[in-house]
């Protein structure tokens, strides 16, 4: 049986646990982590299809396991099933990873970073499929498999990746670029999803003498914004650009995000002991949590110069904030126009740079 297996990792985390005691440690940057990958599964399970109709996941990515600082997911793809089985659950698993992202960057323990003026810390994600089986006996389900040493190598190599730090193999991509055939087909353009703007660009393949058991080159792609790109930019405004508007699909969808984001409570209280632990004082609800993000971002997108992907994920948890705030929202959205100016001059200068 083949499995679409995945693997999530947050980067640096042991130098984190040294800077923090333990219970810092495990009740503010943990708890964020694992917090923002439980959130983004809910998101993408139950909340795209509000957006459209057509455009949730048959199957889903489902059963994701934060274990500490990392988190597994693995489903079984039937290859006996039907035609839109396969890339949708690719799909949503790229979905998941993208919007892990977007959710922990904006989460307690990042937010506290960027007020300081401290860069974000990431998480890196690898992506493959391959044949494994189910192990007997264990309380979890559980698979073995060479293929789950390979994905884990995987997730390490996109530690040094340069834009996402969300890699897969080409089987992973090829069913990708499936679903974006099929989505763009029943979504019209200017209403496809955030999602369907990006792409995946090879990468150095995992050479066989990195992994035992491995006999050929694996190769190697990075999920990469291409919202930019000609093909796109007559549509750009429909699909990425009308975040900002709250009665376009894309801006239902951020909305989603938004209402996801606030819908299980993290803040720390005496009546609330599961509550992730965050240390800025008077922050205790959602409203003065969203002003402190705006306050942390303003005229502080050089911070993020050079990082389109960055940029463009406050570009989008942003939108997403605003849609939240509703009418306390608009005088925020000079904040929303430049960090997505300055997304694109970032993709702009990377792009010319590695022609």
């Amino acid at each position: 049986m083949d499995y679409l297996i995945v693997f999530a990792d947050l980067i640096s985390s042991t130098e984190v646990a040294v800077e923090l005691d333990p219970e810092n440690y495990a009740k503010e940057y943990i708890a964020s982590f694992n917090w923002s990958v439980l959130r983004a599964e809910e998101f993408v399970r139950m909340r795209i299809e509000h957006a459209h109709p057509r455009l949730h996941f048959e199957p889903a990515i489902q059963g994701v396991d934060p274990r500490g600082d990392e988190a597994i997911c693995f489903q079984s793809i039937d290859a006996t099933a039907g035609a839109r089985d396969g890339p949708d659950l690719v799909a949503s698993a790229v979905a998941w990873a993208y919007v892990t992202k977007l959710f922990w960057m904006a989460a307690p323990y990042n937010l506290r970073r960027i007020v300081k003026h401290q860069f974000p810390r990431d998480i890196a994600f690898g992506l493959h499929i391959g044949p494994a089986a189910i192990v007997p006996c264990t309380k979890k389900e559980a698979i073995a498999s060479l293929h789950i040493n390979m994905t884990k190598r995987i997730e390490s190599e996109a530690r040094e990746g340069g834009c996402s730090r969300i890699f897969a193999s080409v089987d992973v991509i090829e069913k990708f670029q499936e679903w974006q055939y099929q989505i763009e087909h029943v979504v019209p353009k200017n209403q496809l999803p955030p999602l369907y703007y990006t792409g995946f660009e090879p990468r150095e393949p995992l050479r066989p003498n990195t992994l035992k058991g491995l006999s050929i080159p694996v190769e190697l792609w990075e999920l990469v914004p291409e919202v930019f790109l000609p093909k796109n930019l007559p549509y750009l405004f429909g699909g990425v650009g009308h975040l900002v508007d709250p009665n376009s699909v894309a801006g239902v969808m951020a909305k989603g995000m938004a209402e996801t984001f606030f819908g299980t409570c993290f803040f720390h209280g005496a009546d609330n002991e599961l509550a992730i632990k965050f240390e800025i004082p008077g922050i205790n609800d959602p409203k003065t949590y969203v002003d402190t993000w705006f306050s942390a971002l303003e005229g502080r997108t050089r911070l993020f110069m050079g990082e389109p992907w960055t940029l463009f994920n406050c570009y989008f948890i942003s939108c997403a904030f605003i849609h939240f705030l509703g009418a306390d929202g608009r005088d925020r959205k000079p904040i929303v126009e430049e960090l997505f100016a300055s997304a694109k001059r970032a993709w702009e200068r990377t792009r010319s740079g590695s022609e």
